[in-house]
């Protein structure tokens, strides 16, 4: 029994061996298939991250390309713009040309007419010397005949004083006095003649003279006023090429970026009751203008709407038109928070609250107060930072220069940025410019008009 027993029991040893290793054969094998699943798992994690990567970067260049194709556009309706303005600019040109053709032909048949009296007037004083001449040989002719007659009434009175003389002598002195008598009124009235041809012939000579002195002075003043005629009609076509460039970004939107433009050039029935962009709803003082334009940033770009119900289906349109992200400010919901209560009086260079300077017509002086009523406006950076300071870095404070002061001591600044600019008063601009071509029309009529009568002066002078 004892032996059937320790045999049994090496028999459930060895088979317990067995199972063990039948165990351990099955785990090496697991093992083994868990070491392949796990290189397998390293393999397809390396292939994802690479491909995660080779995604993002995928990503990125689309984004790049999106963001090089809006430039692109922009950049085609720009040159589209210039293209126009410069066909414009050519037929402008063009006309202007043909106008002063005309006018040079004006010109040169008027120099001619000028000419030929100028010539007619030589002529005649030509023929007054020429006469002058023949008066005065006769003048000298009619002496010689005097004084040879004088020698013989000389010798007539020598031969009246002798007694021996005869009646006929008596006769011919008698004939003769009379002859001296009549020689002497003829050349008394012949020198009277010689005096009056002279003194007309100076007469005619100083009028000439008077008159192509005042034909000189005409013809100076008309060149001069035909100058100032063609710089004005150069500065008004300026003027006039400067208000429709305006004028078409105006109507464009250009410079407000793609975004924007598909917002304000929506043909929806909610755009009625979208206001326009910041830049468009403000009026800015010039002094100011570096100062706002630091302190707006890009908020120049929102989009004013009359209530949040317009504002959330423009928001629908851009997304279904892949237009990119707008900021909006509905009238109904933009909050507007009161300045920090400070001192004036203990701080050097303050020129006031933002929203202050910045003019706004009724309901918009509310986004005006919401966008720049926490901002002050300083004179220098020095007084600012002084400022600041003071009051612990919790001012959002703009200089006049462009510098801007973020509460916390954050300090930004440096050069404008010439798109933001234009962007800002262009309202303000196309008047200015239209004020400015209205004056310069009004130059140009009165300038015409100065031209005009020189013109008719001068060929009254001719007549």
């Amino acid at each position: 029994m004892h032996e059937e027993a320790e045999i049994r029991a090496m028999q459930e040893r060895k088979e317990k061996e067995d199972q063990k290793t039948a165990l351990e054969e099955k785990m090496a094998a697991i093992d083994l298939r868990m070491g392949e699943q796990e290189q397998k798992s390293t393999e397809l994690q390396s292939n994802l991250d690479h491909l995660t990567r080779d995604a993002a970067l995928l990503e990125g260049r689309r984004d790049e390309g999106e963001k090089r194709k809006a430039y692109i556009e922009q950049q085609r309706q720009s040159a589209e713009v210039k293209i126009q303005t410069t066909r414009q600019e050519i037929a402008q040109i063009d006309a202007l040309l043909v106008r002063k053709r005309e006018e040079c032909t004006g010109k040169e048949h008027a120099l001619h007419e000028a000419c030929a009296e100028l010539e007619r007037v030589q002529a005649l004083v030509h023929t007054e010397e020429k006469e002058q001449e023949r008066n005065a040989h006769a003048r000298h002719a009619v002496q010689r005949v005097l004084a040879r007659l004088r020698e013989k009434l000389a010798a007539v009175s020598g031969a009246h004083q002798d007694s021996d003389h005869a009646a006929s002598a008596q006769e011919e002195l008698a004939r003769r006095r009379s002859l001296l008598i009549e020689t002497q009124s003829e050349l008394t009235a012949a020198e009277d003649e010689a005096r009056h041809i002279e003194e007309e012939l100076c007469g005619v000579k100083e009028k000439c003279s008077r008159i192509q002195k005042e034909m000189e002075e005409l013809r100076r003043a008309q060149e001069n006023d035909e100058r100032q005629l063609r710089q004005t009609e150069g500065e008004m076509l300026r003027a006039q090429q400067s208000l429709e460039f305006l004028r078409r970004m105006q109507e464009s939107y250009e410079g407000f970026g793609k975004d924007v433009q598909i917002v304000l050039r929506a043909q929806e029935p909610w755009r009625n009751h979208v206001a326009g962009t910041v830049a468009d709803l403000i009026r800015i003082p010039q002094r100011f203008l570096a100062a706002m334009e630091a302190a707006l940033g890009g908020s120049v770009r929102n989009i004013v709407t009359e209530d949040a119900q317009t504002a959330k289906e423009a928001i629908s349109y851009l997304k279904r038109n892949h237009g990119g992200r707008v900021t909006f400010l509905p009238l109904t919901t933009i909050a507007v928070r009161s300045p920090r209560d400070i001192d004036v009086k203990q701080h050097k260079g303050i020129i006031g609250w933002a929203n202050t300077l910045v003019q706004a017509d009724g309901q918009f002086q509310r986004v005006v107060d919401h966008l720049l009523g926490q901002t002050l406006v300083m004179e220098t950076l020095d007084d600012a930072l002084v400022t600041a300071k003071k009051e612990g870095y919790r001012l959002r404070i703009v200089t006049l220069t462009g510098e801007l002061l973020n509460p916390g001591g954050s300090l930004s600044g440096g050069g404008r940025r010439k798109q933001q600019t234009m962007l800002l008063n262009r309202h303000a601009e196309i008047e200015e410019t239209e004020a400015d071509l209205a004056a310069k029309k009004q130059t140009m009529r009165r300038m015409s008009c100065c031209t005009r009568r020189a013109s008719e002066c001068v060929a009254n002078k001719r007549s």
